[in-house]
């Protein structure tokens, strides 16, 4: 993100995030969240209704009753 000039916010993380879950990718949500806890950034409830709300949208029905638990 910084070789892009990309802001190191949560609105980025998010977009990241949502698109990991929709490619069923679990390495690299699990991998965001730990470059984002790093980076000083809060993982709180806006993360997860972001991951909840992207698994939902791929029919990842199961992923979303795992994530609000």
């Amino acid at each position: 993100m910084k070789k892009e000039n990309l802001a190191i916010n949560e609105a980025v993380f998010h977009s990241l995030l949502s698109a990991h879950c929709g490619n069923h990718d679990k390495d690299s949500v699990v991998a965001t969240l730990d470059v984002m806890a790093n980076s000083g950034l809060n993982i709180g409830a806006e993360t997860y209704t972001v991951i909840a709300c992207s698994h939902a949208r791929a029919g990842q029905w199961e992923q979303v009753i795992t994530t609000t638990q």
